[in-house]
C-alpha cells in the first residue's frame, strides 16, 4: 500500500535541478530528530515487508504513521479476548540512543479461577489439566508475566518463615525466639498458640490450593515437569480421542496453540530483567530489579491471601526503589541495519501473536469474585 508520506512529487520542470524552498518552521541544521525519524521510517517499512500494511491517508508525523500503522494491525489481527482479558500498553519509543518497543504495565487487572477448569480436565484425563495450567504459567518466560499462585507461596515464605508445614513454622519461630528447637510433643500447642498471633499458617496458604503444593511452588515429589512431560505429547491426541464439552475444547486447543508458539520463542524475545537500561528512561535499576504488574490474576479458587501478597508484593518494590512496570522490551540503535530493524518489526508482531494465543487460554477460566 503506498503512503503520502512516502510518495515523491514528480518535478515538472525543464530540466533544470530545483531545489524545494524550506518551511519556516523546518530547522536549518538537521541534528538527532532526523536520524529519529528516519529509524521508524526504516521500522514502518519493515513492518510492511513482514506483512503489517502501511496506513492510508495524510499525516502530520513519521510518529503518526507508526502508531496507526500497529493500531490498525492489531484491531484486525487480535480477538476480543485481548482487550478483555489480558491488560497492557504497546509503546514505540526512540529516544537519542535507540528505537524501543515496550509492553508497559496496566492496572485494573482481570482474575480468573482455574480450578473448576483443571478439576475438569483432570477427570478427562489424568494431567491434563495441570498440561493447561503450566503452558499459562511458562507465560512470564516470555514477557507476560502472570499472578497466580506461585507469587502466593513465594511471597508468604517471608512470613511463615521459609516453613511449609505448620509443624515447620513452629519449630522455625521457636528456633528464632528462643535460640533452640522444641521439643516435639510440646508443637501441637505451639500451634495453637502461634495461631492465635499470626493471621495465617502454612495450612492456610495450602487451603488456597487445596493443597496442591506443586502451585505454591512448594516442594511435590510429582512435580509439574514431570506432568507436563507426560502430557504434552499426549494432549493433541487427547484433544482429537476424548469427547470434550465446547468450553473445554476450547481450552485444550488454546493451551496447545500457546504451547507451540512458546516453543517457538526460542530467544524469549521481549524478555527483559532490568539490564540495559536506557539512562533517559530516567530509571536507576543499581539494585536488582523486580517486576510490577501483569497480564491477568489467576488464582486457583480463593483470592484472599492471594490479592494480600500481591499487594505486599508490589509495595515492597515500590518502597526500595527498585520496581519496573513493563511486561517486556526490546530495542535496537539507532544506527541498525535494516536487518535488525526488521527483526524488531517481526519480533514485535510476534509477541502480539502469543499475546492472542494467551488471552484465548486465559478466556477459558470463569472470572474470580475479590473476597
Amino acid at each position: 500500500m503506498k503512503n503520502s508520506l512516502l510518495e515523491r512529487p514528480r518535478l515538472r520542470s525543464p530540466g533544470r535541478f530545483v531545489l524545494p524552498q524550506i518551511a519556516s518552521d523546518i530547522p536549518v541544521r538537521l541534528g538527532k530528530e532526523s536520524v529519529k525519524h528516519q529509524v521508524l521510517a526504516k521500522f514502518a517499512l519493515a513492518a510492511e515487508a513482514i506483512g503489517i500494511p502501511l496506513p492510508g491517508g495524510n499525516f502530520v508525523s513519521i510518529e503518526e504513521v507508526v502508531n496507526q500503522q500497529w493500531g490498525n494491525y492489531y484491531k484486525a489481527t487480535m480477538g476480543p479476548e485481548s482487550n478483555d482479558f489480558l491488560a497492557g500498553n504497546l509503546e514505540i519509543v526512540v529516544t537519542n540512543k535507540r528505537l524501543e518497543a515496550r509492553i508497559a504495565s496496566s492496572p485494573n487487572l482481570v482474575m480468573v479461577q482455574a480450578k473448576p477448569v483443571i478439576t475438569a480436565l483432570e477427570s478427562k484425563m489424568a494431567g491434563l489439566g495441570w498440561y493447561v495450567l503450566d503452558v499459562l504459567g511458562r507465560a512470564a518466560g516470555h514477557a507476560m508475566n502472570v499472578y497466580d499462585c506461585r507469587l502466593l507461596g513465594y511471597q508468604s515464605q517471608a512470613y511463615l518463615f521459609e516453613a511449609e508445614s505448620d509443624e515447620e513454622f513452629a519449630k522455625n519461630l521457636y528456633a528464632e525466639e528462643h535460640g533452640n528447637h522444641p521439643e516435639d510433643a510440646d508443637i501441637p500447642k505451639l500451634i495453637e498458640a502461634y495461631r492465635d498471633d499470626y493471621a495465617y499458617l502454612p495450612s492456610d496458604v495450602l487451603r488456597q490450593v487445596d493443597g496442591h503444593k506443586h502451585l505454591l511452588g512448594w516442594a511435590d515429589s510429582s512435580g509439574p515437569g514431570n506432568r507436563r512431560a507426560f502430557v504434552s505429547k499426549r494432549a493433541e491426541a487427547a484433544f482429537a480421542g476424548i469427547a470434550f464439552e465446547p468450553e473445554l475444547a476450547k481450552c485444550v486447543q488454546a493451551a496447545i496453540a500457546l504451547d507451540k508458539l512458546f516453543k517457538k520463542d526460542k530467544a524469549h524475545a521481549f524478555s527483559w530483567s532490568g539490564e540495559d537500561v536506557d539512562p533517559e528512561d530516567g530509571e536507576d535499576f543499581a539494585d536488582y530489579p523486580e517486576q510490577v504488574g501483569a497480564v491477568c490474576i489467576v488464582a486457583w479458587e480463593e483470592t484472599d491471601i492471594l490479592l494480600e501478597m500481591i499487594e505486599h508484593s508490589e509495595r515492597g518494590a515500590y518502597e526500595n526503589g527498585t520496581a519496573y512496570e513493563y511486561q517486556g522490551r526490546a530495542w535496537v540503535p539507532l544506527d541498525a541495519s535494516s536487518k535488525e530493524i526488521k527483526n524488531l518489526a517481526r519480533d514485535l508482531r510476534d509477541y502480539l501473536g502469543r499475546w492472542n494465543a494467551m488471552a484465548m487460554l486465559v478466556s477459558c477460566f470463569p472470572f474470580a469474585e475479590e473476597q
